[in-house]
C-alpha cells in the first residue's frame, strides 16, 4: 500500500469543522489513539482530505496515521512544516529546490530525535527522489543530493547507489568518445560537465561511506593528463576541479603534489610535444618533395620517349 504524506497543516485544516486544531488537541487525539478513528468518522460522512485538486483515499490515509503514534510525530511534522523545501518536495515531487539553510541538519546533529527524525521521513523522501533521478539533469541530481543527510542510512545507501550508477554510466561514454574527439575543443566540451561545480557539489554532499566515489573521480581526471588533446590549460583545469572536493588530508596533499609535478613537467612536456610536431611536419615535407620529383621525373621520362 502506497504511504502519502500528509503535512500537519492538512490534518489541521481537515479537523477544523469539528476541533479547534491547536496543536494541542491534535496530541491529545494521538494520545488518545483516536485520531484514526475520527478521521474515518469523516470520511464516512463523506469528507475527504484533498491537495491541490487530488483526493486522498482513505486507504492511504489511514497508512499516514498509523505512523503518527505520539508527540514526536507531531514535532517530526512540525520540523517539516518550518523547512519549506522539504515540505514542497514531499507534498508535490515536483516542485523542489536545494535543502540549503532550509533545514539544517548540522543543528540537530546532538539531538536524541534525529535519527528517529531520519527513519519517519526517508521513506516519503526515497519514494519523490529515486525514480526521478534516471532522467534528470546534473542540477537536478544536485538538488536531491541535498537531502542525502536527511535520510538514514539505509536510505542514503540506495540513493548515493543510484547516482553513483548515473557516474559510473557518464564515465564509461566518456571513455568511448575519448576515442573519436578530434581535437582539444572536443575533450573539453566532452569533460565540461563531468568535471563541473555541481558534480562536485554531488560528491561532496554523499557520506563518508561513499568517499571512494571521490578518490575515483580524481583517478579519472589525472588518468586523462595522458590524453593526446590534453594540454597544460585543461590539466590544470581539471586539478582545480578536484581541488573542490572535501578530501581528507592524504588526498589533498596528493592533489597538491599532482599539481606542483604539472608546474615542473609542463613546460618540458610541451616542449617535446612541439619537436615531435616540426618533426613530423618535416618528415611530411620530404615525402611531398620526393614524390612531386618522382612525378617530375617520369613526366620528363615520357616527353622525351
Amino acid at each position: 500500500m502506497k504511504c502519502e504524506f500528509i503535512s500537519l497543516a492538512i490534518l489541521n485544516d481537515f479537523l477544523t469543522a469539528e476541533f479547534d486544531t491547536s496543536s494541542n488537541n491534535l496530541s491529545e487525539l494521538v494520545n488518545s489513539n483516536k485520531l484514526g478513528e475520527r478521521i474515518e468518522q469523516k470520511y464516512l460522512a463523506g469528507e475527504k482530505i484533498q491537495f491541490e485538486g487530488s483526493v486522498l483515499e482513505f486507504s492511504s490515509v489511514s497508512e499516514f496515521i498509523l505512523l503518527i503514534k505520539s508527540e514526536r510525530e507531531i514535532l517530526f511534522l512540525q520540523w517539516i512544516q518550518s523547512a519549506n523545501n522539504v515540505q514542497k518536495l514531499l507534498l508535490s515531487g515536483d516542485k523542489f529546490s536545494p535543502l540549503s539553510n532550509d533545514f539544517q541538519v548540522k543543528n540537530y546533529s546532538n539531538h536524541s530525535l534525529l535519527i528517529p527524525f531520519q527513519l519517519f521521513i526517508s521513506p516519503f523522501l526515497v519514494a519523490k527522489i529515486h525514480h526521478k533521478l534516471e532522467k534528470c539533469d546534473l542540477p537536478t541530481i544536485e538538488i536531491f543530493s541535498s537531502y542525502i543527510s536527511l535520510l538514514n542510512q539505509d536510505s542514503a545507501f540506495v540513493i548515493q547507489d543510484k547516482i553513483n550508477s548515473i557516474f559510473t554510466n557518464d564515465w564509461k561514454r566518456i571513455v568511448e568518445n575519448l576515442k573519436k574527439n578530434k581535437n582539444e575543443k572536443e575533450l573539453i566540451s566532452e569533460l565540461g560537465i563531468y568535471f563541473s561545480r555541481e558534480k562536485i557539489t554531488v560528491l561532496n554532499n554523499f557520506t563518508k561511506e561513499f568517499y571512494h566515489c571521490k578518490v575515483n573521480i580524481i583517478e579519472q581526471g589525472i588518468s586523462l593528463f595522458n590524453h593526446h588533446f590534453s594540454g597544460k590549460q585543461l590539466n590544470f583545469w581539471i586539478i582545480k576541479q578536484l581541488n573542490l572536493l572535501d578530501l581528507n588530508s592524504e588526498h589533498r596533499e596528493q592533489l597538491a603534489a599532482i599539481k606542483e609535478s604539472l608546474k615542473n613537467v609542463e613546460s618540458t612536456y610541451f616542449e617535446k610535444k612541439s619537436e615531435v610536431k616540426n618533426s613530423t611536419l618535416s618528415l611530411l615535407k620530404k615525402i611531398i618533395f620526393l614524390i612531386v620529383a618522382f612525378i617530375f621525373g617520369v613526366l620528363i621520362y615520357l616527353f622525351f620517349t
